[in-house]
């Protein structure tokens, strides 16, 4: 009797963690979405431009890509370099949104750090659910095994967004500082930074498309996001994206 009144108890504060858990995640997406969309329109530039897809930068003509697409930020690709970092860096700094900061102080300080919250929100959801389920299905082996490897899954991504968020804004505020000391400006930017940097974004893209349940939570809460924020106002004034050196793939 001791053991099912154990075993009921840890399901329910599993249950209460992995509902809390999701509630900060989803919080935090709706908080930090508005942002991104207005980002996203302010490095669009001329009007129907398309966003640089996750593998544009990865094969192909890349010079071509940069050319015909606007930049995005480097968290949605699956390739950038220190010369990407720089040429985001440059044209984000070059406009405004509408509380007349700049896209570039946007996304270092409330946009990445709100990003976190939502990393460390979904990576504790899908680690809690995931985990809690394997339990339940430890007759199954084969089922319970998957889905513990789904939840260590979790845990990886969460580990490698929240790392990422730090090291790109640590990179791009040490980026501004170079900026505002040295003239004339050239790129700040080092290789193996933006190198470890792309390496998390990496991890993070395989970890949560592997947890299954975390890729699900994402694209519902991004389609829900498109239809409830719709296109924002674009920039107060034009980035020059096309004076700014070239990624290399």
């Amino acid at each position: 009797m001791e053991g099912i009144t154990a075993f009921s108890f840890w399901e329910l504060i599993t249950a209460v963690l992995t509902a809390l858990s999701l509630l900060m995640a989803v919080a935090a997406f709706f908080i930090n979405e508005r942002r991104r969309i207005a980002i996203d329109a302010a490095m669009r530039g001329a009007p129907g431009r398309r966003r640089l897809g996750m593998f544009d930068l990865a094969h192909g003509d890349v010079s071509a890509n940069l050319s015909q697409r606007h930049l995005t930020v480097p968290e949605r690709l699956w390739t950038y370099d220190n010369f990407y970092l720089d040429r985001f860096a440059k044209a984000a700094s070059a406009v405004r949104l509408p509380d007349q900061r700049t896209a570039l102080a946007t996304y270092v300080g409330p946009t990445l750090g709100w990003d976190i919250v939502f990393a460390a929100g979904l990576g504790l959801f899908i680690a809690f659910l995931e985990f809690g389920a394997a339990t339940v299905l430890l007759p199954y082996p084969l089922l319970s095994g998957f889905l513990s490897f789904c939840a260590a899954m979790g845990v990886v991504y969460g580990a490698a967004d929240i790392a990422e968020d730090l090291k790109l804004a640590s990179i791009l505020k040490d980026w501004e500082s170079a900026q505002e000391r040295e003239k004339p400006k050239k790129i700040h930017i080092d290789g193996g930074e933006a190198a470890a940097a792309n390496a998390l974004t990496r991890i993070k893209i395989v970890a949560i498309t592997l947890s299954v349940v975390g890729i699900l939570v994402f694209v519902v809460l991004s389609g829900i996001g498109a239809v409830v924020y719709g296109r924002p106002h674009g920039p107060t004034s034009a980035s020059h994206q096309g004076d700014l050196p070239t990624a290399t793939g």
